[in-house]
C-alpha cells in the first residue's frame, strides 16, 4: 500500500508540536485522496499485506482519519461542548472516535482501529506514541508517515522524543510527574508504577535515566 501521499502532506503541514489545520484545510485534496485509498482497499488486498505493513496501514489510517475529522469540522467553534472543553478541541466534535469510515473493506471507527485492533492484537506500548491524539499533551505527530520497512524504528524515536519532553514526563522536587496517558493505560506500560519507570528509563536519554534511577514510584499526572 501507498502512503507516499499521506507523507508528502504531514512533512508540508506538520510543523514541530503543531499541524497547519488552516492550510491543511485549504490545500487538502492530497488527504482526500489518500483516504479514499483507504476505502477502495479491498480486505483481500489487505489480507496479503505483511503483518509489519498491516501496522502500519492502521497507524497511518488513524491518523488520516483524524486529520480530516478536524479538518471538515475546521475552525472548530461551535458551542456544543463549550462550557466543558476549550475552544478548537477535537472533543468538540460530535461522535469524532466513534463515525464510522470505510477501511480495507469494512466500516469502522477511530476507537475500532485503537481499542479493537492495534492494542489487542499488536500489544506495543509504542503505539501510543505513534497515534495522533489531536491535542497538545499528547506525543507529536510525526512529520511523515509510518511503512513497514523500518517500522520498528520509527516509534521509538517518537518515543524518546515524548519521554524527554515535560509533557511526557519530569521530575519537580524529587517527585515524578507523568503524563495521564501511562496512567490511563497503565496496563499497556507494565500494569503498575515499576512497569511504567522502567518503560520512561527505556527511552530517556542518559542524563535523565540517571535521574530517573531513584525514583521508585509514580507522582502526580496530567494532559493537557
Amino acid at each position: 500500500f501507498d502512503h507516499s501521499g499521506l507523507d508528502a502532506l504531514l512533512r508540508k503541514f506538520v510543523k514541530g508540536d503543531r499541524v497547519e489545520y488552516a492550510a491543511l484545510k485549504a490545500d487538502r485534496a492530497g488527504l482526500d485522496a489518500y483516504v479514499d485509498r483507504l476505502a477502495k482497499l479491498s480486505k483481500e488486498e489487505y489480507d496479503k499485506l505483511s503483518r509489519e505493513e498491516q501496522m502500519a496501514l492502521w497507524i497511518n489510517a488513524y491518523n488520516a482519519l483524524t486529520l480530516r475529522s478536524i479538518v471538515d469540522a475546521y475552525p472548530i467553534q461551535a458551542g456544543i461542548k463549550l462550557n466543558t472543553y476549550p475552544r478548537n478541541s477535537i472533543r468538540q466534535i460530535d461522535d469524532v472516535w466513534e463515525k464510522k469510515h470505510p477501511v480495507a473493506g469494512r466500516q469502522i471507527s477511530l476507537n475500532d482501529i485503537e481499542h479493537r485492533i492495534l492494542r489487542p492484537i499488536w500489544r506495543d506500548s509504542r503505539l501510543h506514541y505513534a497515534l495522533n491524539c489531536a491535542a497538545i499533551g499528547c506525543p507529536n505527530l510525526q512529520p511523515w508517515a509510518f511503512a513497514g520497512v523500518g517500522l520498528d524504528h520509527a516509534p521509538d524515536l517518537a518515543a524518546m522524543a515524548y519521554v524527554e519532553n515535560p509533557r511526557g514526563m519530569r521530575l519537580e522536587d524529587g517527585e515524578l510527574w507523568v503524563s495521564s496517558l501511562y496512567i490511563w493505560y497503565i496496563d499497556d506500560f507494565g500494569g503498575d508504577d515499576r512497569g511504567v519507570l522502567d518503560h520512561l528509563r527505556k527511552y530517556a536519554g542518559p542524563d535523565l535515566a540517571r535521574r530517573l534511577a531513584g525514583v521508585n514510584s509514580l507522582g502526580g499526572d496530567g494532559y493537557d
